[in-house]
């Protein structure tokens, strides 16, 4: 089954320790083998990574259909008119870090490689009420900088517009990761849907062994630490801790 949603975003950050808490227990419950075999002693010093911006969504429509294909139409659940909105945490004071990661210089070579090398692609765009949507797709090659995309009969209506596409895949039990996205514009032509590609966002991969994926982790930490201290600052609180249950 594949199922889709939208709804109103409410940002949970008044509280970082917190939120560090709520993703270890959420982490070891969904993903345990990411982190069997780690010592203690390493995983509590990666309070870079279990520190988290929670998103919280009010649901308002959900649809869902049998696969990925999307070959048949959608069940479809919506909210009651008139459903509250919850707020946001008041924002921290202070502007906030610069960005970490930088974006590739070469987005056809990514495009290239990831549309050849993994087997999943989702297209996200805005639909005709308005709200976001993600659905599944299947992508050609990228030709000159566009990529032809087949979308199922029972999708719903894909406006023209700004959209990106996300090419990932990961391994079973969740361990490596690989994540690609091209961002840009859907377009509809005599032969079907396809996006213009402007650019490639900044990823975050965890690929190769165990022991390359230890070390990435440690890269990146050097750039993240600096950067949650910063954060935690800006809303008067300690740096979280990994608190292991």
């Amino acid at each position: 089954m594949d199922r889709h949603g939208q709804g109103r975003a409410a940002v949970r950050d008044a509280d970082l320790q917190a939120n560090t808490d709520r993703y270890v227990r959420a982490a070891a419950l969904k993903v345990p083998e990411a982190t069997k075999g780690q010592p203690k002693l390493v995983l509590r010093r990666l309070a870079f990574y279990y520190a988290r911006i929670w998103i919280e969504i009010e649901p308002l429509r959900s649809r869902w259909w049998s696969g990925r294909e999307l070959e048949d139409q959608p069940q479809e659940w919506r909210a009651q008119a008139g459903a509250s909105s919850h707020k946001s945490d008041p924002p921290p004071r202070g502007s906030q870090p610069p960005a970490w990661l930088t974006p590739p210089s070469d987005w056809r070579e990514v495009a290239e490689r990831a549309l050849a090398q993994l087997p999943l692609v989702d297209l996200t765009t805005v639909d005709a009420e308005g709200y976001p949507l993600s659905i599944p797709v299947t992508a050609g090659a990228l030709l000159g900088d566009e990529v032809a995309l087949t979308v199922g009969s029972g999708a719903p209506e894909l406006p023209d517009g700004p959209a990106c596409l996300t090419v990932h895949g990961h391994d079973e039990k969740f361990t490596t990761q690989e994540n690609h996205t091209l961002v840009g514009e859907l377009l509809h032509g005599a032969g079907g849907p396809s996006l213009r590609v402007e650019r490639a966002l900044a990823d975050w991969s965890l690929t190769g062994n165990r022991a390359q994926i230890a070390l990435g982790f440690l890269r990146k930490g050097r750039s993240l630490r600096p950067r949650l201290s910063a954060e935690a600052a800006r809303r008067g609180q300690p740096v979280p801790e990994v608190r292991l249950p």
